[in-house]
């Protein structure tokens, strides 16, 4: 009965993570949902070796399984700071990539490869009749994958509060609805890496307690449910452009743009919206460009970079057919 329940559960998990990452590649056209489609791959696969581990019908089933759902991750962290990172405007150069790949990388390589497994997983079987759930004995470098999961998360939680506290100080950081909804979705992604890292400890020490004898993978509740809140965290905050756009950012620009800057009326937002294809990032450039402000003061208003500033613009001229600031303040004059 327990491992019909947990299979059900794995199914539903998987289920789940395989909507979201379809969502994402079919009707998501934020510009910002890379990073956030890898991730959401890794978490897929990852409960796809989850849910074939628990309905494998021997130990060498469910270890195929057991592969794949700890390839799938041991990238989790590091995606989840790319996508962080993306998120905040911070770039990523390509050598820190690479080193932060290189780790998962060879642990990858050791895990799927089966004359070099052994140094991870030296044996398997099934922990219980009850349940299909593997306990294995671990190899010399086993404790070596939460060791890099543990810190990975831990220094995806120090990036996170730097840049929280970084934010609170900076100029103009308490005004724009922007800023504040640039808090509040680090103070909720915060919270998605405290449950992984709660239900990595929960598993650590349920094992090491005995008080978990079928070795049941609490990891992958701990990460279903923060996947559902960050799921909702970025629908919220309208980085999925088709998604629940933020009410009071939309409303802000959209009073903007109707009641003019400098006594001079634009065009309402919605015919705007409609006649150009603008996404709501590039309303607020808009927006501010009308406002008379520079890249780099939209760019703090924003919590972009500069470049993204000027990456947005070239699209909103491209889109609107305007050779630049001026004539885009033209083109949105009744």
């Amino acid at each position: 009965m327990l491992n019909v329940i947990l299979t059900g559960i794995a199914v539903v998990m998987l289920v789940g993570a395989a909507g979201i990452v379809f969502f994402i590649i079919f009707k998501s056209d934020g510009e910002k949902r890379g990073y956030f489609l890898l991730l959401h791959m890794a978490i897929m696969i990852y409960f796809l070796g989850h849910a074939l581990e628990i309905t494998g019908n021997s130990p060498d089933a469910a270890f195929t399984g057991a592969k794949l759902h700890f390839i799938g991750g041991i990238f989790i962290p590091v995606l989840a700071f790319f996508y962080f990172c993306d998120h905040c405007g911070k770039k990523v150069r390509a050598p820190v990539r690479a080193l932060l790949l290189f780790v998962p990388g060879i642990l990858t390589l050791l895990g799927a490869t089966n004359d070099l497994h052994h140094l991870l997983f030296v044996r398997y079987w099934f922990a219980g009749e009850s349940v299909r759930q593997l306990a294995i004995t671990p190899g010399i470098l086993y404790f070596s994958i939460f060791v890099y999961v543990i810190l990975s998360l831990l220094f995806l939680l120090a990036s996170i509060l730097v840049r929280l506290k970084r934010g609170s100080q900076e100029p103009g950081s308490s005004g724009p609805a922007n800023s504040r909804e640039m808090r509040e979705w680090l103070q909720i992604f915060l919270l998605c890496v405290l449950i992984i890292l709660l239900g990595q400890a929960a598993y650590i020490l349920s094992i090491a307690l005995g008080v978990n004898p079928h070795h049941i993978n609490i990891i992958a509740f701990a990460l279903a449910f923060a996947d559902i809140i960050m799921v909702l965290n970025r629908r919220r905050y309208g980085v999925s452009r088709k998604g629940i756009a933020p009410a009071a950012g939309i409303a802000g620009i959209a009073a903007g743009i109707a009641t003019g800057v400098d006594g001079v009326k634009f065009l309402p937002l919605d015919e705007a919206v409609r006649r150009y294809g603008l996404s709501r990032r590039e309303q607020e450039v808009v927006l501010a460009v009308l406002q008379g402000k520079a890249s780099k003061e939209i760019a703090g208003e924003l919590y972009i970079s500069p470049r993204t500033v000027e990456f947005h613009l070239q699209s909103i001229y491209r889109k609107t057919g305007a050779a630049g600031r001026f004539a885009l303040i033209a083109l949105f004059r009744e």
